[in-house]
């Protein structure tokens, strides 16, 4: 028996055989696509974050395209195309999910969020001080 189903990534509706939609939940960790994500670099993304082992991941695929879209988190930058964790240990769900350009990323790399936002303090303070002759 088929039912109506609609893409998670391009909502276009498809009929699937109800043995296809848990073969396509197992494959693709509980995410229904008619299998537009093949061209879709995003789609490809939130499937590779999913289907790590390990991963705590929580996104919905319009979350992940609307952080990864977003200014960095840190420095304002246009497009982060990047995601980094506040709280390494819960994992990728919504309030604990930034967007992150490549050279916040770097930077961070393996601080946690508290240890990098301290990083970030120490470096304006220097830079203010050597710029304005104020001494410690």
């Amino acid at each position: 028996m088929k039912k109506k189903v609609k893409c998670e990534f391009c909502s276009n509706l498809v009929s699937k055989h109800y043995s296809a939609l848990s073969r396509s939940k197992k494959r693709h960790g509980s995410v229904i696509t008619c299998g537009c994500e093949k061209n879709n670099r995003l789609a490809k993304e939130f499937l590779t974050e999913l289907r790590k082992p390990g991963n705590q991941f929580y996104l919905s695929f319009k979350q992940f395209v609307e952080l990864k879209n977003s200014p960095c988190y840190y420095c304002s930058d246009a497009v982060s195309g990047n995601l980094g964790l506040i709280t390494d240990i819960r994992g990728f769900f919504i309030e604990n999910t930034v967007p992150l350009c490549n050279s916040c990323m770097l930077s961070e790399g393996d601080k946690t969020h508290d240890e990098f936002v301290e990083y970030l303090n120490r470096i304006t303070e220097n830079v203010n001080r050597k710029k304005f002759g104020l001494s410690l």
